[in-house]
């Protein structure tokens, strides 16, 4: 028989701290591997934008991990990406189609005139609230495809809410 767990021993903090890490940890890889920089080759930082303080707690909480994980001398936070990372915005059609149909070109359009602002909202909320042909309408996160550029000397991945830039000079 084996033996019944222990709720009380979970800790749903760390958790949450070691998922982050799993996730920071996967994106930086995979793009050390998208340029063949071997893991043995230190880099000098990566930068995650992070809007929210909790989060921002949890990933400075397992910094020295990710750190040791992915051969990199520094984490840098920064709060507002709008300088730095530019994100586009673009609709899903594999979702929106079944939602809207004959509308889908207006729910474009509106789409494509969000801002830097509308897009962090989203990101932050999970759902916006858009005028879509004089009806205003809710668009959840799944509804759109949010992708960061890369800046120059800089390589930018996204997974699970998460972007980070790892400097491969």
């Amino acid at each position: 028989a084996f033996p019944v767990q222990d709720e009380s021993f979970i800790d749903k903090s760390l958790e949450r701290k070691m998922e982050m890490a799993q996730i920071i940890s996967s994106l930086v890889l995979s793009l050390r591997k998208k340029e063949m920089i071997k893991v043995r080759q230190p880099l000098q930082r990566v930068m995650v934008p992070v809007l929210d303080p909790s989060v921002k707690e949890q990933i400075l909480a397992v910094a020295d991990l990710i750190k040791s994980e992915v051969n990199v001398k520094e984490i840098e936070m920064i709060d507002d990406a709008s300088g730095i990372l530019v994100k586009n915005i673009k609709p899903n059609f594999r979702t929106l189609g079944p939602k809207f149909g004959k509308d889908m070109k207006h729910v474009v359009s509106a789409v494509n005139k969000l801002e830097p602002a509308d897009i962090t909202a989203i990101e932050r909320d999970g759902e916006i609230n858009i005028e879509v042909n004089g009806k205003m309408t809710t668009l959840q996160l799944d509804d759109v495809e949010i992708t960061s550029q890369d800046i120059e000397g800089w390589l930018v991945a996204s997974n699970a809410g998460l972007t980070v830039a790892l400097d491969v000079t």
